[in-house]
């Protein structure tokens, strides 16, 4: 019984990485910056391992559908409010982040079939994941070059403020996804 729970064990553990890294991540010492990385490597293998793990025992259902979407959340919010407090990242650009998650796990809750119902926005959501994830790879390194110390000053001068054309392309993409979402989400109800 204990191993079919695994799974959702997997998923909720993301939740406490992701308080975690908050405490830990820092871009001024090379062991916090590393600590928090391998927390973040160890959210990606559970966030891979619970749906492979939920498959081969059979154990894939709603539950745990909502619980996989709750560590996924954590762990963005996360990186969000860190990136937030180390980068200086706007406070409407963090907001508007964090509500984007917020809303999407309410449609998860409220919409239970929804992938399936509203496969037709899922480039959005794809287009969202992709472009806020390359986002938060951006930052890490902008931290890999600042704490250790690496030449990089040219980089960072450029791609810094590069970074923010990700995170506007992840905002349009996860805010058009919401839309779409509610909007065929409508369209089926009338």
């Amino acid at each position: 019984m204990l191993v079919r729970r695994m799974p959702n064990f997997l998923s909720l553990s993301r939740v406490a990485w992701g308080a975690l890294f908050i405490c830990i991540y820092s871009n001024e010492q090379v062991t916090s910056y590393l600590a928090g990385v391998t927390l973040l490597l160890i959210a990606l293998a559970t966030d891979i391992f619970d749906g492979i793990l939920a498959r081969r025992l059979k154990v894939d259902n709603q539950e745990g559908y909502l619980l996989d979407g709750l560590g996924d959340r954590s762990i963005y919010i996360a990186l969000i409010l860190t990136f937030y407090e180390e980068h200086r990242v706007a406070g409407i650009l963090a907001w508007l982040l964090i509500m984007r998650e917020i809303s999407i796990y309410a449609i998860r809750v409220i919409e239970t079939e929804w992938t399936l119902k509203l496969h037709g926005t899922r480039f959005y959501s794809l287009a969202h994941a992709l472009l806020l994830r390359s986002w938060f790879g951006v930052l890490l390194i902008i931290d890999a070059v600042q704490v250790f110390g690496v030449e990089g000053d040219r980089f960072v001068a450029i791609i810094g403020p590069a970074s923010y054309f990700l995170l506007i392309g992840a905002l349009l993409a996860g805010y058009v996804s919401i839309y779409s979402t509610l909007s065929i989400r409508t369209k089926n109800h009338e």
